[in-house]
């Protein structure tokens, strides 16, 4: 059959088939969430990488920990695509926050990731030929679809935040804080819909907290960079929205192997904090990895 539209598609299997999802997380609060709710749940662990695999709303899902760092991520993302041969691939967990509009316990959907100390020019050369690696535009879609049904106010990313001139942008920011507070305040009595995902997320969300989300820009740093500088190159230069140490490579991975990928982030603390100081943040850390997971698997409950 001869396609005809533009629009992109995920090319998922026939109503008969299942689909089959791979999430990877780095840390096993990122995966904690996810492994709760598999049913038939069958566990396992094979070349340093710990897995379950099990159902979510009719869907084969297999959840990995990878370890921190490029390296463990991209090996896992590997054996795992390999293994499992999914139809979709995300990866979920916490980040560190770089836009001002975001707060703790709000979200980036990685519209993009990108490596911050790489030559991508270089790397360019080879498959998949990209410096910069995309989230499949139609998760991307579906994730925003997600957010915004469970009451997450849009906020802009960096990348227009830093189009505004630096004279104005105080007064931008501001502006878009009154904004987006005038959109919580409303959300107080938005009608979430019903599904095991959407009660999964309010079971972990049981005050509602006025979240934020934003579709951006995930920078991905082989350092836990704390310095104000380089904090505000990475807004500026690549208009991060949140910096981690592990998503550009499983995206990187993803598109080697032709898998459609998606990147949801968490913000566990404010970039700038130093890492000794997040071992007191353990409740929050798993609060927010808890958070985005549900996310996930909301978007996994709307493939079809």
């Amino acid at each position: 059959m001869v396609q005809t539209s533009s629009t992109p598609s995920l090319n998922l299997p026939l109503p008969s088939s299942v689909t089959r999802v791979v999430i990877l997380c780095a840390l096993p609060r990122e995966a904690a969430l996810i492994r709760e709710h598999l049913e038939d749940r069958h566990d396992d662990e094979r070349y340093a990488v710990s897995y379950s695999t099990g159902f979510f709303a009719g869907k084969a899902v297999t959840v990995g920990v990878a370890g921190m760092g490029t390296v463990a991520a991209a090996a896992a993302a590997q054996f795992l695509i390999t293994q499992f041969q999914p139809d979709v691939f995300f990866f979920s967990g916490i980040a560190g926050g770089l836009n001002a509009l975001l707060d703790v316990g709000d979200i980036v959907v990685g519209k993009e990731l990108k490596y911050l100390e790489t030559n991508t020019a270089i790397i360019a050369e080879c498959d998949p030929f990209l410096e910069v690696f995309p989230s499949h535009p139609v998760l991307v879609a579906l994730a925003q679809k997600a957010l915004r049904g469970l009451g997450y106010a849009e906020v802009p990313a960096n990348s227009e935040i830093y189009s505004v001139a630096p004279a104005e942008r105080e007064e931008y920011l501001a502006s878009q804080k009154a904004r987006v507070d005038h959109e919580v305040a409303a959300a107080g009595s938005h009608t979430l819909p019903d599904s095991q995902a959407v009660r999964i997320w309010k079971a972990e969300n049981s005050s509602y907290r006025g979240h934020h989300f934003t579709t951006g820009v995930i920078n991905t740093s082989d350092e836990f960079n704390t310095d104000p500088a380089v904090l505000e190159a990475s807004r500026a230069n690549e208009h991060g929205d949140c910096e981690e140490m592990e998503g550009v490579a499983a995206a990187h991975v993803a598109h080697r192997c032709r898998v459609p990928f998606l990147a949801l982030r968490s913000l566990s603390n404010q970039c700038g904090e130093a890492y000794d100081e997040l071992g007191s943040a353990e409740e929050r850390m798993s609060a927010t990895a808890r958070d985005v997971a549900a996310v996930a698997l909301r978007v996994v409950e709307t493939l079809d």
